[in-house]
């Protein structure tokens, strides 16, 4: 038999126009089963059914409007958990003919018993098709799922229980993934044979005739004979995203690697029905299911399926998921914003909001919704966007945590998720607080749960607080464990280093215990000898916890020394710095770092100091204090040199007679548009010089609010803007001066907006060179990188591993077999063979990867 059903639209609700659901207050609801009759409805599902309740009030007002009879909500056994949340009372009341169910339910409400009365809604699916040919599936390295299946790969005892449109079941990624009933499969070999294991028989005795795979509850009852019939796109894709055949040679990849899923059909291509919706959850939660996915809604709340989500969460430890809505506001969404439920906003590529995803105050959670490849009827794959796409990969996320932690409450698998996701909050500023957690990400929310994360925040020397040659130093560790993950023990870290001028006497510290979220400044201490000059020291770290830290490996850059060039972080930005410092060790300059908002300023005179270089970021108000000013004038009047990068001091009034007394200049135009930037020729700096600046691509993006400034008398300009190809002079952004006592040189821009990814123009390492050059430090050889990549691994006597072949700047990350990074270096600067410490690295099999621009080498060693 076939159904048709007419959609009835209500203002913004739609709903069927022959249906009404009503809950029974508990004594109203002893007469009505008294009256009712047990029955399979359709042959296919147990429930309560007749033509009246036996309640007069309630009776004779459906009766007005044409009642053709009444079943109770939700079929099969009604358990007794579900009994204590009022699920046993809801009630579906089918009319003859179309009814006004909002204002019949306003009228039901009246009656005296009545706790609840509603319309059956048509809850819309959140689903936007898009450009098939994105075929990548970038949302699984996005929220790290590789390295999270290194953790685990699931259980396939687990199951999802993805509350949708219905499923391809036969599809080529899928029915290896599907959950199979035992109670109802027949031959007991795990698989749904078709069909064989359909005999029209309740097998299990849970009310449901051949429910093998889950069942069908709209828009008639019963087992789905038709997988590919229209409406099944929705939740084929849906299911594919949670759980997908993986590593099977085919088509996708489900985020639960092993995990498994029920199918349900509860509405149509468009539309899911809340009745059907409430029994696919009821089913899920009695058939053990851990999470459920809930890619449909709307802005209205109905009781049945409040009580359902709560039962199922609270009796039956179920993670239920809900799609966030696709309409870019702020207005909370249902069943996403019931308690208990993840709310799941969606972001792009880049972490991005959407610009259709809503947000707010009420999400809980973010997941990529843009661009998702999965599965869709006919073994096919294509391309859909929605909050629908980002709730069933925290679905699949939930399904992993279960697999590893099988008695966990559905509350701690709810706080795994949220506490393990990235902060997107800095991308999104106009969203900040309005996008939950943030970006989910199952490695961490799989690893929080079985690891320590003990990291070294700082460090810290007795004495003066500086190692120097011809001391002996103790070194004490700031630890900190991260907060959410697993608290520590038995703490022991070690230290070792390639340099031949350090010697440690005492190369331990011992910690008894770090809780997590909790930082400490350790008692014990390394003890070391220091000879020979200014420089960096690299000191390897190995921590062993129990349970094991994350990262057990690091790598701390030791000033040995006072060297004579400062770099003064004036900018409260520990991200603009990185900019100055790792362009500053490319060229091979040992460099001490003030940062002003933490250490305020020390003495300019306390060593001897040849060069300092300040950055102000995007500070625009007081860009110079007064102490500042005096303490910079001060230095320069007895021969000091100085280089200031700050794209709003020209502006500043508290700045104006150092600007132009000290630094010879003055503003010429505030706020210009032009982002490309040459040198004049035959400029000591400028010569050669093309490069652009950027707000919001390569190197810090944060050329926000550039000034034109020119040179006063002795001066000179050094840089000017222009346009890309060069051709024209907007004016100079870049002034030095000479007194014969001091230096300085002043840009009006941000040096750490310089992009370097320009091919064929100036980098900040040349530039940099070339400033240097002209303040009397000689690395000018340096500025330009020269590449070479035919990598070559080898280990020597099992201590060292060497590497040859590379020259340039290289990022070097080294793997256990569990896929965890014992080793991380980035931007380090090559420029011979060179060798990696393995002495604090366990027995075993470990991965390398070089990555060198556009290039990338893998391979493996061992450890013996």
């Amino acid at each position: 038999m076939k159904f048709v059903i007419i959609m009835c639209i209500w203002g913004n609700i739609k709903y069927n126009p022959n249906h009404l659901i009503i809950k029974l207050s508990p004594e109203l609801n002893k007469i009505a089963i008294q009256n009712l009759k047990e029955v399979w409805d359709q042959g296919c599902a147990l429930t309560l059914y007749g033509k009246e309740f036996g309640i007069p009030e309630i009776d004779n007002l459906a009766k007005d409007f044409g009642l053709k009879e009444i079943k109770r909500l939700i079929y099969g056994k009604i358990t007794d958990d579900a009994k204590i949340y009022g699920l046993d009372r809801y009630y579906l009341l089918i009319f003859e003919n179309e009814i006004n169910a909002l204002t019949l339910s306003d009228l039901f409400k009246n009656i005296i018993g009545i706790e609840e009365a509603c319309p059956d809604a048509a809850m819309p699916l959140f689903i936007t098709p898009n450009d098939p040919l994105y075929p990548q599936q970038w949302h699984l390295p996005k929220i790290k799922a590789p390295k999270g299946w290194e953790i685990t790969k699931g259980d396939s005892t687990v199951a999802v229980g993805p509350v949708d449109s219905g499923v391809d079941w036969d599809h080529e990624d899928i029915y290896d993934k599907l959950w199979v009933n035992p109670g109802e499969d027949i031959n007991g070999n795990g698989k749904f044979d078709y069909p064989g294991d359909l005999n029209g028989i309740d097998d299990d005795g849970n009310g449901y005739v051949d429910d093998i795979i889950g069942f069908r509850f709209y828009p008639s009852l019963g087992w789905d004979p038709s997988p590919t019939e229209p409406g099944n796109d929705h939740g084929t894709h849906v299911f594919g995203i949670a759980v997908a055949a993986t590593d099977n040679g085919i088509g996708v990849a489900g985020v639960g690697w092993k995990p498994k899923g029920m199918a349900f059909k509860c509405g149509d291509g468009q539309y899911i029905y809340l009745s059907a919706a409430v029994n696919a959850i009821y089913y899920a939660g009695n058939k053990g299911a851990v999470a459920t996915n809930h890619s449909y809604g709307g802005y209205s709340q109905y009781a049945p399926e409040r009580d359902a989500i709560i039962w199922v969460h609270d009796t039956k430890n179920v993670t239920v998921c809900a799609a966030a809505g696709n309409d870019n506001v702020s207005t909370p969404h249902y069943p996403a914003n019931y308690p208990n439920v993840i709310a799941v906003a969606a972001t792009n590529q880049s972490d991005i909001k959407t610009s259709w995803s809503n947000y707010g105050t009420w999400i809980d959670v973010c997941a990529p919704g843009e661009n998702i490849l999965s599965t869709i009827p006919n073994n096919g794959y294509a391309n859909f966007a929605g909050t629908s796409m980002a709730s069933p990969i925290v679905c699949g996320i939930a399904s992993m945590i279960r697999s590893l932690h099988p008695s966990w409450t559905s509350y701690k698998v709810d706080s795994a998720i949220m506490r393990s996701c990235d902060n997107i909050d800095s991308l999104n500023p106009g969203y900040a607080g309005l996008l939950g957690w943030g970006r989910v990400n199952l490695y961490r929310a799989l690893a929080q749960t079985v690891y320590s994360n003990i990291s070294v925040k700082d460090f810290y020397f007795d004495g003066d607080g500086r190692p120097e040659p011809g001391e002996v130093v103790k070194m004490y560790l700031k630890l900190y464990n991260e907060k959410y993950w697993q608290n520590a023990s038995n703490i022991l870290i070690t230290v070792s280093t390639n340099d031949p001028d350090i010697s440690f006497s005492d190369n331990t510290i011992q910690v008894s215990s770090l809780n997590n979220g909790d930082s400490i400044i350790t008692t014990d201490y390394f003890e070391f000898s220091v000879s020979g000059d200014i420089r960096f020291s690299y000191f390897y770290i190995n921590i062993s916890s129990s349970p094991q830290t994350e990262k057990p490996y690091d790598t701390l850059r030791i000033l040995i020394g006072y060297p004579g060039i400062v770099l003064v972080n004036d900018a409260n930005s520990r991200f603009f710095e990185r900019f100055y410092d790792s362009t500053l060790v490319h060229l091979g300059v040992v460099f001490e770092t003030w940062r002003v908002d933490k250490e305020g300023l020390h003495s300019f005179h306390a060593h001897p100091r040849n060069l300092f270089i300040w950055f102000t970021g995007n500070d625009s108000t007081e860009v110079l204090s007064n102490e500042e000013i005096d303490s910079i004038t001060n230095y320069l009047s007895t021969g000091g040199k100085f280089f200031i990068s700050s794209q709003f001091l020209a502006e500043d009034a508290n700045s104006q007679n150092f600007i132009t007394n000290i630094l010879k200049t003055q503003i010429v135009q505030n706020n210009v548009i032009n982002r490309w930037v040459k040198g004049y020729t035959g400029d000591p700096i400028g010569d050669g010089v093309h490069f652009r600046i950027t707000a919001g691509g390569d190197g810090a993006g944060n050329a926000i609010h550039v000034d034109k400034i020119t040179s006063l008398t002795s001066a000179d300009t050094s840089l000017y803007y222009t346009n890309s190809a060069g051709s024209a002079n907007y004016g100079p952004c870049a002034v030095r001066y000479d007194s014969g006592i001091y230096k300085t040189l002043y840009f009006a821009f941000p040096f750490e907006a310089i992009d370097n990814t320009w091919a064929n123009h100036t980098t900040r390492e040349e530039l940099m060179a070339k400033i240097l050059a002209w303040f009397g430090v000689n690395v000018e050889e340096k500025g330009k990188i020269v590449y070479e990549f035919n990598p070559e691994i080898k280990t020597i006597s099992n201590d060292f591993l060497y590497i040859k072949g590379i020259k340039g700047k290289v990022g070097l990350n080294i793997f256990d077999v569990t896929g965890r990074n014992c080793l991380k270096l980035e931007d380090i600067l090559v420029k011979d063979n060179f060798k990696i410490s393995l002495k604090n690295f366990k027995s075993g099999v470990y991965f390398i990867k070089i990555s060198s621009r556009d290039k990338e080498f893998k391979g493996k060693f061992i450890k013996e």
